[in-house]
């Protein structure tokens, strides 16, 4: 329900008040899709940056939650990073989110930082700064939001609820 009244407001916006559009980011007279743009113009309420020690606080999260797993699927580990971050229900920081008690269990300060894994990690979050939203990967992660996983070993489970 939620997306279509953004849409709606996003087009009423472009087609009748310029300077009010530009207020929330967009720009007059332009259409936006319901996809990347929708996530870019709806998410985008703060700044988006990052540290160092937030790539390598990423990195030791996904070589515990999904080492070994195929570039795509430990990408949907950072992403659920990500849009945490994003939500109001969890911290405004990546540090944050990952340490939250109960939260990512395969997350320790003493695993390590594979070089493959942190070009991954900068990767995405270089999307993420510019605006990109998550990406869907099927069967594992089916729509947008995702902000919770399970799985054991072979493969992780996305889902926006417990």
């Amino acid at each position: 329900m939620l997306k279509p009244l953004m849409i709606a407001l996003m087009a009423c916006l472009t087609l009748t008040a310029p300077a009010r559009a530009s207020a929330f980011g967009l720009s007059p007279g332009n259409t936006y899709a319901l996809t990347d743009d929708f996530y870019k113009y709806t998410q985008m309420q703060k700044q988006r940056s990052f540290t160092e020690q937030d790539v390598d606080m990423i990195a030791r999260t996904v070589w515990g939650e999904a080492r070994g797993l195929p570039f795509d699927e430990e990408a949907l580990v950072i992403w659920t990073i990500l849009q945490r971050v994003d939500d109001d229900r969890w911290p405004d920081d990546i540090q944050g989110v990952i340490t939250q008690p109960g939260q990512f269990v395969g997350y320790r300060p003493s695993h390590p930082v594979r070089y493959y894994i942190r070009d991954l990690v900068v990767e995405e979050l270089e999307k993420w700064v510019n605006g990109e939203g998550p990406p869907i990967l099927y069967p594992f992660a089916q729509s947008v939001p995702y902000f919770f996983f399970t799985g054991r070993g072979g493969h992780n489970w996305f889902r926006e609820s417990w």
